[in-house]
């Protein structure tokens, strides 16, 4: 399990990418409509993306890109 970013309790968790069955997941904490945090399970790969969309302040409709 692999976290990045600053969340807070009432941030929205949004799924990104994989599944529990898989044993590979991505998902992105949003808060304001920004991409403030992430959480992976066995994807670093993606956890690299969503660090650089957290560091550039990126909207939460740009996760499906």
């Amino acid at each position: 399990i692999q976290l990045a970013g600053c969340t807070q309790p009432d941030d929205a968790l949004r799924w990104v990418d994989g599944s529990l069955e898989s044993r590979r997941f991505a998902a992105a904490y949003v808060r304001d409509g920004r991409v403030v945090g992430a959480v992976t399970f066995n994807d670093p790969r993606r956890l690299i993306q969503l660090r650089q969309r957290i560091a550039r302040g990126a909207r939460a409709d740009e996760l499906t890109d």
